[in-house]
């Protein structure tokens, strides 16, 4: 794997952690942007734009079954 690609993997991985850590799994215990404390925005977007992060009433929760499944797929490696 390219530097580059271990890089924004790590970071992907470092986005998810947070939510994890916040407990932000459900719609019911989703967080604002600021609560969650993400340091990189580029990265949160981009797992939104996938669907691993959800939106809902301008607070984000993760969407387990769908990050399992991303962080195994080709798309994951199209976005770097």
């Amino acid at each position: 794997m390219a530097f580059g690609a271990e890089t924004i993997i790590l970071k992907q991985n470092k986005v998810v952690k947070c939510f994890y850590t916040k407990g932000a799994l459900t719609k019911d215990s989703a967080l604002s942007y600021d609560n969650l404390q993400i340091s990189n925005k580029r990265t949160f977007y981009n797992l939104i734009k996938v669907g691993v992060i959800v939106k809902v009433n301008h607070k984000y929760y993760l969407s387990e079954n769908t990050w399992q499944t991303f962080k195994h797929s080709l798309r994951r490696f199209l976005l770097i």
